[in-house]
């Protein structure tokens, strides 16, 4: 069924409305889809955002999107906060403005029959569910549904085809709907073919397959190389990063593979077609031998990890260009900058005295940050960039200037033959190249106790945290009316960046966050100061498995017990319990340090970490979940406990011990009474261990 977006429109100005959601799939959503802490969700196709505010009382943060602008004006008004109303084509537009680091929910209610790619678009919102997380689609059924409104609803096969692209799936009556929950994207069965077969599209001439596709068609560049092993039936994978012209292609089309150097052309059909997160996790799943013959699995990692480098390498090659033709180059600084605001953070000074020394502008773009340093400094810099119209901005302005030598290619290759450098630094750079070949090689390319200066973005435009994955993310680099260009920047979270850099021989001396001088502007850089450590002798190692993370089958989480001469400290959740103040451990961080944090985000209360006395693990199941929960106390603190923005438990009061109201949250009650194992509570019951 197809309906145009002005049709949408017009409807909805009409005064035309739809299903009301019912009390049936309100009682299903908090059964099968209860909200996590700190969950998201993503609603498809919201309307006027019924569906999208009740997540939002659930305890989800919801993305609304639609891409009928008459519905989210209805949606803002009706519910304002309770969702990010967002103006979206899911099928057809950049999904940039949704989050990288994917949703625990994602919903489809009445929207499935009308989307016309149903595979491809289904494969692209499986690809942003976290581990553990469920699409849900909420359809009505052909068979209960008028012969002349059959285009809205779903048969039995079509509904077989939805659930049979996933590990598991659960259906449910919704009076009259069919609500299905569906998990884990089962990829598909095939791949491209190994050999001339039948399965390969017969070739067409060149105006015949523009002019008039029979099948959706796709033109990629290949490699000579890769392309004689293709014709050859020895490579029948091909590895591509997910941008919005490639994430277009779908089982059955057919690629047209084009050899730069020689012009051949190869139709190749579209057998599987498998997202990964990782290179690592390709690499696990597939066999090497397949994707490269030619080359080892160390040696196709390596050459893996650099296609987000070439994608980001193209990007600054247009950005440079277009600046090169407004005939643009910025203003020589008075003082070294770090962040894109004048006057924020510290200057040149961080890096040490570099009078006469040789020091390596990572990224330098325009080179003007070579040259002031060169200049006001008596530096002798190398800059080196590897995007060739930057490089063309820097040396046909500064060509000559004393001290400074422009330098155009890859710094990892480069290093690997230049003499060591007694300082370095990148601003703003560093980001667009994986840390696991950036970090080693600025390693070797350093003296001992050389400084390594790094301003990297924190948070981006769109008030995007960064990523506790390390992992690059879409960031869209924007210069004025000019269309957005896309990167992958790997934008690590501070804890992460500090791991990175110890286990390469660096010691951090210093994080710093640069803020912005308007209130209103969200962006945030990481500054990090760090210093190339002496060679250390060889030490045992040690190494997981596999790359992939475990299967996650538990959740680990505190709870704090904050005892006054009033009572005992409880919030009340947004669903109705009363809890001690507590939450999820994160990734790195110490239950001590757990503890302090989740009360100071939760109470405003603050308390250092030698104030926290662990009393034990508790532990239960929820499903097949198991629970992990270290119940602790709190012996001193500062401040008054209140209400915080954002958080999902507030309303904080103390209570006696002899007064505790009904209603307590399962695990502050087992917190509770394994602290007092006399208090009168009722709990379901979970193993506690205590801490000697």
């Amino acid at each position: 069924m197809s309906i145009t977006q002005d049709e949408w429109n017009s409807g909805y100005a009409d005064g035309r409305r739809y299903r009301r959601l019912t009390d049936r799939e309100r009682s299903l959503l908090a059964t099968h889809l209860p909200a996590p802490v700190d969950g998201k969700a993503l609603d498809v196709g919201c309307g006027v955002g019924e569906l999208a505010a009740h997540l939002s009382s659930l305890g989800y943060h919801v993305d609304a999107v639609d891409w009928s602008d008459n519905a989210l004006a209805e949606a803002t008004a009706q519910h304002g906060n309770a969702a990010r109303w967002l103006r979206l084509d899911i099928e057809l537009e950049d999904w940039a403005p949704l989050h990288a680091d994917g949703y625990d929910l994602i919903t489809l209610r009445l929207v499935y029959p009308f989307l016309k790619h149903r595979d491809r678009t289904m494969r692209a919102l499986g690809s942003r569910l976290r581990p553990g997380a469920a699409i849900v689609a909420i359809t009505p059924l052909a068979a209960d549904t008028p012969a002349e409104r059959r285009d809205i609803a779903l048969d039995e096969d079509e509904l077989a085809h939805l659930r049979a692209g996933w590990s598991t799936s659960e259906r449910h009556d919704a009076e009259g709907l069919a609500f299905v929950v569906l998990r884990g994207p089962r990829p598909a069965d095939a791949t491209p073919p190994s050999s001339p077969s039948a399965d390969r599209t017969p070739r067409a001439p060149a105006d015949a397959r523009d002019a008039t596709p029979t099948s959706r068609q796709h033109h990629f560049s290949l490699r000579e190389r890769y392309y004689t092993q293709v014709e050859s039936g020895r490579k029948t994978i091909d590895i591509r990063v997910g941008t919005p012209k490639k994430a277009a292609v779908e089982t059955g089309d057919t690629i047209v593979f084009r050899a730069p150097n020689s012009g051949r052309e190869l139709d190749i059909v579209a057998k599987r077609i498998t997202p990964y997160t990782s290179f690592e996790e390709l690499l696990d799943a597939e066999d090497p031998a397949r994707i490269d013959p030619d080359r080892t699995r160390e040696e196709q990692l390596a050459n893996l990890r650099r296609i987000y480098e070439d994608l980001n390498a193209e990007t600054w090659t247009v950005y440079g260009q277009r600046q090169l033709n407004r005939g643009y180059m910025p203003p020589l600084p008075k003082r070294l900058e770090w962040a894109p605001w004048e006057g924020v953070g510290p200057g040149a000074e961080i890096l040490g005295d570099v009078t006469g020394k040789r020091v390596l502008d990572i990224g330098s773009g325009p080179g003007h940050h070579a040259v002031h340093l060169a200049r006001m400094h008596d530096a002798q810099v190398t800059a080196i960039e590897l995007s060739p119209t930057q490089h063309q901005r820097a040396t046909g302005t500064h060509a000559g200037t004393p001290g400074v030598r422009f330098v155009h290619g890859d710094v990892i290759d480069y290093l690997r033959t230049a003499q060591p450098f007694d300082a370095a630094y990148a601003i703003g750079s560093l980001a667009f190249t994986d840390p696991h070949r950036s970090l080693p090689a600025l390693r070797d390319g350093l003296r001992p106790g050389a400084p390594l200066i790094l301003s990297l973005l924190h948070t981006d435009l769109h008030g995007r945290s960064p990523s506790t994955t390390v992992a690059p993310r879409e960031q869209m680099i924007k210069l004025r009316d000019d269309p957005p260009l896309p990167t992958r920047m790997w934008v690590l979270a501070p804890q992460l960046w500090e791991e990175l850099l110890t286990e390469n021989g660096f010691r951090v001396e210093a994080i710093d966050l640069l803020l912005p001088p308007e209130e209103n502007n969200p962006v945030v850089q990481q500054l990090i100061r760090a210093r190339r450590l002496p060679n250390r002798p060889t030490r045992v190692s040690s190494r997981p498995r596999t790359k992939r993370p475990p299967a996650p089958h538990a959740a680990i989480g505190v709870g704090a017990i904050v005892l006054s001469d009033q009572g005992v400290l409880l919030g009340r959740h947004r669903r109705g319990t009363l809890e001690l103040p507590g939450g999820t451990v994160e990734a790195g961080e110490s239950l001590e340090a757990a503890v302090t944090r989740e009360l100071a985000e939760e109470t405003g209360l603050i308390a250092q970490p030698d104030d926290v006395t662990l009393l034990g693990t508790l532990v239960d199941h929820v499903g097949v979940i198991v629970r992990v929960t270290v119940g602790a106390v709190v012996s001193t603190w500062q401040g008054q406990p209140a209400t915080q923005p954002d958080e999902s438990v507030g309303d904080w009061a103390w209570y006696p011990l002899d007064q505790l109201p009904d209603g307590l949250f399962v695990c502050s009650a087992q917190i509770l009474t394994a602290w007092r194992p006399d208090l009168p509570i009722d709990h379901t019951p979970a193993h506690f261990t205590p801490y000697a």
